[in-house]
């Protein structure tokens, strides 16, 4: 994983056929995300090393195998 200087790794999971990410939306509301296979294709692979930003409406703080 390469990591810009300004971000930080918010978590490690280990992949099944799906993960899900939890955070906090907006007024710290919990906010909970699932994301099957087909939505990861693009965070998978060599290509993918230094990663691309989820496009989720919340601030994510945790993921999980679901």
């Amino acid at each position: 994983i390469d990591l810009d200087a300004k971000d930080a790794l918010v978590s490690v999971a280990c992949i099944g056929a799906a993960i899900q990410v939890s955070g906090a939306g907006r007024g710290g509301k919990e906010r909970v995300e699932v994301l099957k296979a087909a939505a990861l294709a693009p965070h998978v692979g060599k290509r993918a090393r230094k990663g691309k930003p989820l496009a989720l409406s919340f601030k994510p703080t945790r993921v999980t195998r679901d």
